[in-house]
């Protein structure tokens, strides 16, 4: 059922954005009030009436405009309820129909990308003829940094680059929601290599995926969009295997209870302190691909 979200917005004084940083394309952006957020990291789509947030991920509806409007969680669910029409589409006017096509920066890997990736023991000629990995050089934006292709359905889409010297600001940029065919947080790297419906395990990143092999899809992030749970819910049984840290276990919890309200299985992985997925030996995920069934 669609939801009157601008209306709704209107009739309850809260600052609501179509268009701009961090809104995409068919949702009405807000400020999230789950967490700190200072811009318009909350966004409502009118199209189904779900809640999702950049920073802390996907919430129900209900209690947003519990927390917004101040009224029981009862009160909230009947609002929710008045709100509701047959169907309201909006689109983001900056956004829509902005990108047809992804140009990769780079070139071959360099000796600095080369060597970044024998450190963390991957081998850069696999994953230059399965990933279709690129490297960049002293200049632009994207400098230093392996480029990684993101594909959705076989069409690139979008893409992330890795700082290999240690020193920049960020160590991974992405390109922008605007800039991409589609929102790298509505897709699941590497969902194209997870063929087996019976079974599924969601990381944090690309290396992640890099290390434990087919079967597993990063969600780029500790926090999943509606989207990329939407993506989840045609397979049996799924895993989620964060990085160790308290929050992303946190987070963890929070994902697997809105899976499981769909009926799937689901279950999480709690990974040793300083044993994130991506920084396993090769032998150890192999065994760990067999503990968790995917040999």
């Amino acid at each position: 059922m669609a939801f009157n979200a601008i209306q709704f917005c209107k009739d309850y004084g809260i600052q609501y954005s179509l268009s701009g940083k961090n809104v995409s394309i068919g949702w009405v952006g807000v400020q999230c009030p789950f967490c700190s957020d200072e811009s318009n990291h909350g966004g409502i789509n009118p199209k189904n009436g779900y809640y999702s947030c950049w920073k802390c991920g996907a919430n129900d509806m209900a209690k947003y405009i519990q927390i917004i409007t101040g009224k029981t969680l009862k009160e909230a669910i009947k609002i929710k309820y008045n709100y509701n029409s047959e169907s309201i589409f909006i689109y983001n006017k900056k956004e829509k129909g902005n990108v047809g096509r992804i140009i990769l920066p780079g070139e071959e890997l360099q000796k600095i990308h080369i060597k970044y990736l024998r450190k963390r023991r991957f081998n850069p000629d696999y994953l230059i003829e399965k990933y279709g990995i690129k490297g960049t050089g002293i200049t632009g934006k994207y400098r230093y940094r392996i480029i990684i292709p993101i594909y959705h359905n076989g069409i690139l889409i979008s893409f992330t680059g890795r700082d290999v010297t240690g020193k920049q600001r960020e160590k991974y940029l992405t390109l922008s929601a605007s800039e991409s065919i589609i929102n790298p947080k509505h897709i699941l790297y590497g969902l194209e290599y997870c063929k087996n419906k019976r079974l599924i395990c969601v990381v944090e990143g690309v290396f992640d995926v890099w290390r434990m092999g087919d079967g597993f899809c990063a969600s780029l992030g500790v926090s999943l969009t509606e989207q990329q749970i939407k993506l989840l819910l045609s397979y049996n049984h799924i895993i989620l295997m964060f990085d160790p840290e308290k929050e992303a276990y946190k987070k963890a919890k929070k994902v697997a209870e809105n899976i499981a309200g769909y009926g799937n299985e689901v279950e999480i992985i709690k990974m040793e302190k300083g044993k994130d997925p991506g920084a396993l030996s090769e032998d150890v995920a192999i065994l760990l691909r067999k503990e968790l069934g995917f040999d």
